[in-house]
């Protein structure tokens, strides 16, 4: 069971307790970082953090996230009696449904690429992609998420630029086009705005 002064969560996170006495994650998001190993249930399934792994736990009507921002071996999570683990910079998204474009890769300020084909694994759908763990720092939800915790943000970064040089083979991490759409709509706001007060 995970004690809850090891977790940050987001404003409006909300929890159960599960069949056995442990954490389930309701509705919200999260970041873990446990200095022992600990487990926390979600709506599909359960996530094993290793002592000292780093992970954030999203969990909507119907979608859940799991990001690793450690590792290898760090982050297992088990579905349907399956278990799948996590690289740093690895996202596993689970989903009752068959999920869209728009939820695969969502308008959330975070560069993804190379994402696995949808899979069926009994009664949920997952896919995973890889994420740019820099930018999940730009998201200042989860930015201060992870600098409320108990991490040192230089460890974070360190594991963000390995990650990087290691993956640079496999291609340009990149926006959601709705994100960029949105970005450049901000920005044509703002020249809009600051024109009329000249």
């Amino acid at each position: 069971m995970v004690s809850p002064m090891q977790m940050v969560v987001q404003n409006g996170t909300q929890f159960e307790q599960n069949k056995n006495g442990g954490v389930k994650l309701a509705n919200g998001s999260l970041f873990l970082a446990p200095s022992e190993d600990s487990d926390i249930d979600c709506k599909f399934g359960r996530v094993s953090v290793k002592r000292n792994g780093m992970m954030m736990l999203e969990q909507s009507a119907g979608l859940c996230r799991v990001k690793a921002l450690s590792g290898p071996g760090d982050i297992e999570v088990s579905l349907d009696g399956q278990k799948i683990n996590l690289a740093p910079g690895q996202e596993l998204l689970i989903a009752d449904h068959l999920p869209n474009e728009t939820e695969l890769n969502p308008a959330d300020a975070i560069a993804r690429r190379s994402r696995v084909k949808v899979s069926s694994m009994g009664s949920v759908n997952v896919a995973i992609n890889d994420f740019s763990i820099g930018s999940v720092l730009n998201y200042a939800g989860y930015r201060q998420m992870i600098t409320s915790s108990n991490i040192k943000l230089e460890r974070v970064l360190k594991i963000a630029a390995v990650v990087e040089i290691v993956g640079r083979g496999r291609g340009q991490y990149a926006y959601s086009s709705l994100y960029q759409l949105e970005q450049k709509a901000t920005v044509q706001a703002q020249k809009i705005s600051s024109a009329k007060i000249k």
